[in-house]
């Protein structure tokens, strides 16, 4: 599309706008009736209530705090500008919309007056601009019977000409932008922003224009970042946020146009509890690829309320409520500390209390697809049980790293093993898959809880190491890693199995290296202290004790570094240690490490 016909598409659209709109508002999420709904329901659910009155003292909060700046302090990125007004506006006009107090009003309004104020954006990078159309279009939509006509032709106006215009150029000019195309995470954002902005602004009698289908195509085609059974591939992190646009994607199209419906895709409903299953006792993710292990990641997502809602599925209803009412109780003692900027929505989406018997939670799952992972868990309600997670998979895909054959473990509320997560995004060629990524250090395997091959780094072109095992019975479980494409070239075969004893209280690794072609490194990563005493390892942390014990005769030994990169750029990773060891070069291996809690 030219620069003319985007203005003179701006300039039509514009014309009537605001008189010309016959449909009912607000129309995005949830009605005027589904206000009075839940304000019945609050009678009756305490829980909902406990909602309620959490979004009051987070809106409350926000009153104190100054409209959001066009600050790009990064020189990349508006994204934590954009964050923040989504954030205000959710919180102030959802509290507005429930008490009708003006203060309310007046800081959404405050809020929208600044960032539809700004030269534009951010379109060079378009989750920033996504996430704000996010956030006008709601203030918009919400806010519309509180504002004057000048209030609403500005927001609209800022909304057509910052948000949908550049928006629908990505979507259907020539070139179109690579995030118009189902790749990542940013491809969910982008589409819902713009199925967002549109249902917010169109007018009764308008057309459904090329980008809006193209970007419900895109959108309904992301249901595979989830197949087979509701894993994501980009990690626990990016499930929060990839789901949570899909959703509000999802919800846009529900209108009067049925070329425009989304079905919700069947991998949703055992994926509401991803993030849950990837959860060890202690509160912190398995993070694998880009996600942070911290365990405010764990807090229930209104997503994952959206999802069990949706199917009606009692269990998950019951577990995520109960986890919800935990959650608020823990955040009254960290004040003005909450992050969750979709809170609000829990209001409007969380489901009434599941009466009778619910199926319980297996102890242990299997997650296929592009990233298959294994868990194995002692127990859904100690505190102290043991807690395994593995993973096969892929390199070369959205936020990968060199993880596969790479574990978590945990035991007596100690995270013992952990994944050091992500590095700086800033780096240079952070997001280079094709070279230059490879030479973080917490990218490569190097700093993964897997094997080294020679000094070389895991292949990334060969394809899919899948999970070709899994077990599952009350005493133990098991799963089997055939990793042979992630080091092609290096070995003929390599097979891990990782044994999760529930009765023997250990775990098991075993790797089955066949025609090695260089000495075989075995290591993982930990914060606890580090000892080596009588040929085993001993970890100690918090009072705790882990033993780490090799059951095989291939020669050589234990030996501990800090694990610290190669680069200064680069994390330094204070207070995490590499326990590993190195097989000479043996042609036929099978190497087998027992971790045990003491």
């Amino acid at each position: 599309m030219t620069y003319f016909y985007v203005i003179l598409s701006i300039t039509v659209f514009l014309g009537g706008l605001v008189h010309a709109d016959h449909y009912e508002r607000p129309r995005l999420l949830f009605s005027k009736a589904d206000v009075l709904g839940v304000k019945e329901r609050m009678k009756s659910d305490m829980l909902l209530r406990k909602v309620y009155d959490e979004l009051i003292v987070r809106s409350d909060h926000i009153l104190t705090l100054a409209p959001s700046k066009h600050e790009i302090k990064d020189g990349i990125r508006l994204l934590s500008q954009s964050r923040r007004a989504l954030k205000v506006v959710l919180h102030t006009a959802m509290a507005w919309r429930f008490t009708r107090e003006q203060k309310y009003l007046e800081r959404a309004v405050a809020e929208l007056d600044s960032v539809c104020g700004f030269a534009d954006w951010n379109p060079s990078h378009f989750l920033d601009t996504a996430e704000m159309s996010t956030a006008v279009a709601l203030g918009y939509d919400w806010l519309y019977d509180g504002l004057s006509v000048q209030q609403r032709e500005r927001y609209s106006e800022a909304l057509m000409r910052l948000g949908v215009a550049p928006a629908r150029a990505g979507y259907v000019d020539g070139k179109r932008s690579w995030w118009s195309y189902k790749l990542s995470n940013w491809s969910q954002v982008c589409a819902a922003g713009l199925l967002i902005a549109e249902r917010a602004l169109e007018n009764e009698g308008d057309a459904v224009h090329s980008s809006r289908l193209r970007a419900k195509g895109v959108l309904d085609s992301c249901r595979s970042f989830y197949m087979p059974d509701g894993g994501y591939p980009e990690g626990p992190s990016y499930w929060d946020y990839g789901t949570i646009y899909h959703v509000l994607g999802i919800d846009a199209t529900r209108n009067n146009h049925p070329e425009m419906m989304i079905s919700t895709p069947p991998e949703f409903k055992r994926s509401a509890l991803f993030k849950m299953h990837m959860t060890g006792p202690s509160g912190y993710l398995f993070n694998f690829a880009d996600s942070g292990v911290h365990a405010s990641r764990s807090k229930v997502k209104a997503s994952q309320i959206w999802i069990a809602n949706d199917f009606k599925d009692s269990a998950s209803i019951r577990f995520l409520r109960g986890k919800l009412a935990h959650d608020i109780e823990e955040d009254k003692n960290i004040p003005h500390a909450h992050q969750g900027k979709f809170f609000p929505l829990h209001l409007i989406w969380l489901p009434s209390p599941v009466s009778g018997k619910v199926a319980s939670f297996p102890l242990d799952t299997c997650w296929k697809g592009v990233q298959p992972i294994a868990v194995f868990r002692e127990s859904w309600d100690s505190a102290d049980g043991m807690f395994m997670a593995i993973k096969g998979g892929l390199a070369e895909v959205s936020h990968g790293h060199m993880d596969i054959g790479s574990f978590v473990f945990e035991s007596d509320g100690v995270r013992w093993i952990e994944d050091l997560g992500s590095d700086s995004y800033g780096l240079p060629g952070y997001f280079d898959v094709k070279k230059n990524r490879w030479n973080t250090f917490r990218l490569n395997n190097f700093s993964h809880n897997t094997l080294v091959v020679g000094n070389h780094m895991q292949v990334i072109d060969k394809g899919v190491s899948p999970i070709t095992e899994y077990v599952s019975r009350p005493d133990k479980g098991h799963a089997v890693i055939d990793m042979s494409n992630a080091y092609s070239g290096q070995v003929a075969k390599l097979i891990r199995k990782a044994e999760f004893s529930r009765v023997g209280q250990c775990v098991i690794i075993t790797d089955s290296v066949r025609d090695a072609k260089a000495a075989v490194r075995w290591a993982v990563v930990t914060q606890a202290d580090v000892s080596i005493e009588g040929g085993d390892v001993i970890l100690r942390r918090a009072g705790k004790k882990l033993k780490i014990s090799r059951k095989d005769n291939h020669g050589g030994v234990w030996s501990v570094r800090d694990a610290k990169p190669p680069s200064a750029a680069e994390r330094q990773n204070e207070g995490y240690r590499l326990v590993s060891f190195t097989v000479p070069l043996v042609k036929s291996m099978d190497l087998r490490v027992v971790i045990e809690p003491q």
